[in-house]
């Protein structure tokens, strides 16, 4: 199974994708020592986007929560940072949600780990 498709991972959410959520705070924060984090308003986003946080200071990354934010607007902001995590699921129905994972300059990371 592919986790990442053309706007990051998107998944229904459930304790897997809370655990992933997690996974990709450490990962991040490994690599990462400055970040900015937001969400929209899907009713999961919370819970996930504080799964990434407790990954990112876990693994020893200082996180910036954007709170609410258009994704644009989180992509902006993300060139004061090392990478940008935005919590959204875009146009999927609400059971829906995901994770968007931004480089400095606003663009999306490429699914290629190598690429980013």
């Amino acid at each position: 199974m592919s986790l990442f498709g053309i706007s990051g991972i998107r998944a229904v959410v459930d304790s897997w994708l809370i655990q992933l959520a997690l996974k990709v705070g450490l990962v991040v924060g490994e690599k990462s020592n400055n970040v900015i984090i937001g969400c929209d308003t899907r009713t999961s986003s919370s819970s996930i986007k504080q799964a990434v946080i407790a990954g990112l200071l876990a693994a020893g990354s200082r996180c910036c929560d954007a709170g609410v934010v258009p994704t644009p607007t989180l992509a902006l902001a993300a060139k004061d940072f090392d990478t940008g995590v935005m919590i959204t699921a875009s146009h999927n129905p609400p059971e829906y949600n995901g994770i968007k994972l931004l480089n400095p300059d606003g663009s999306a990371f490429d699914k290629n780990p190598a690429d980013s």
